[in-house]
C-alpha cells in the first residue's frame, strides 16, 4: 500500500517461484518483510542480486520506504498533484506511455459517482531515448482532452527529460511521448 501511495511501480514475487528479474542496467530492489523470513535459497538468490548491483531494502525498518525512494537512481516519473493521482509507465523502443488516473471518485449510490477532476498535475518524466519529439495526451473523458501546458524537454546522452502539466485529470488518460 506505501509503495502504491508513493507512486512506486513494483511487482510482487512470490515465495513459491523465487525469482528475481535480469537488471539489465535498471535499479532493481528487492523489498522484504525481514532477512530472517527467506529461507537459506531465497538468501542465496537475495545475496546474488545484491552482488550484481541490486538493493534489497528490509521492512522491518521504520525508514524502508526512504530507502527505496534514495535507492532509484532517476524515477521514471514524479507527480506534483492530489496525492490522488496515480502513473503507471511503459518504455518501449520508440515511445513511453504513462497512463494516468485520477482516483477522487466516490460512489453515492450504484448508478452515480462524484468525480473531483485533479487540477494542474505536473509531471517530471525521463524516457530512456535522448531524441524525443513528440508529446501528447489522449482520453476518453472530454474534460481531460486539453493540450498540455508548460511542456519542456532536455535531452541528455542517453534520455529525455519532460516535464509538462496535465490541466485538467477528470477520470484517466495516456500521455504518449515519442521519437
Amino acid at each position: 500500500a506505501a509503495l502504491t501511495k508513493a507512486n512506486i511501480q513494483y511487482r510482487t514475487v512470490c515465495e513459491d517461484d523465487f525469482k528475481l528479474p535480469e537488471r539489465h542496467g535498471k535499479t532493481n530492489i528487492l523489498v522484504v518483510e525481514s532477512l530472517a523470513v527467506l529461507t537459506p535459497e531465497e538468501k542465496a538468490i537475495a545475496a546474488d542480486f545484491e552482488k550484481s548491483g541490486g538493493h534489497i531494502v528490509t521492512a522491518d525498518k521504520t525508514d524502508w520506504l526512504d530507502q527505496v525512494r534514495s535507492a532509484i537512481d532517476k524515477p521514471s516519473i514524479t507527480i506534483a498533484g492530489p496525492p490522488t493521482v496515480r502513473a503507471v509507465v511503459h518504455d518501449q523502443p520508440t515511445r513511453t506511455i504513462i497512463h494516468l488516473y485520477n482516483l477522487n471518485i466516490q460512489r453515492l449510490s450504484s448508478f452515480d459517482d462524484q468525480v473531483t477532476p485533479a487540477e494542474n498535475v505536473t509531471l517530471h518524466l525521463h524516457v530512456p531515448f535522448p531524441d524525443a519529439r513528440n508529446i501528447r495526451i489522449e482520453s476518453a473523458d472530454p474534460e481531460t482532452s486539453q493540450p498540455l501546458a508548460n511542456v519542456s524537454m532536455t535531452k541528455e546522452p542517453t534520455s529525455t527529460t519532460a516535464t509538462f502539466t496535465v490541466p485538467r485529470l477528470q477520470i484517466s488518460a495516456l500521455v504518449i511521448v515519442e521519437k
